[in-house]
């Protein structure tokens, strides 16, 4: 009985480590850049990463490095992300979707123009 529990646990810590493996191979395909004096670093695809949850790891260790996020972004993130202090967030995706361009849907893109500047306090006209 014992002999057939050590070999299950093996099995688990074996499959833990697979895991752990696919886990770095994945974060090791996020892109962070920035140089030594750059007004932003951008982390994209922020949404793989993890989003807001991913940026507040970032934040924790380095709350001043001025971030740029981008990539997978929703309308309904933008507060969680200037709330952690992120300096410039990338909508183009929840700005333009595809179905709005294709049919030429302006009146679409200002609204969630307009939703997403509401959100910054903004009252710009569009």
């Amino acid at each position: 009985m014992m002999k057939n529990q050590l070999a299950g646990l093996m099995k688990q810590a074996q499959a833990m480590q697979d895991n752990m493996k696919k886990a770095q191979e994945e974060i090791a395909k996020l892109e962070i850049e920035g140089q030594a004096g750059a007004g932003l670093v951008k982390v994209f695809p922020v949404a793989a990463a993890g989003g807001p949850a991913y940026v507040g790891f970032l934040k924790g260790p380095m709350p001043e490095m001025p971030l740029w996020v981008s990539g997978g972004v929703e309308l309904d993130q933008v507060a969680a992300y200037l709330n952690l202090g992120v300096k410039a967030v990338g909508l183009t995706s929840a700005l333009f979707p595809a179905d709005a361009l294709e049919r030429s849907d302006l009146d679409a893109i200002r609204e969630l123009a307009r939703r997403a500047a509401a959100v910054t306090g903004s009252t710009a006209k569009f």
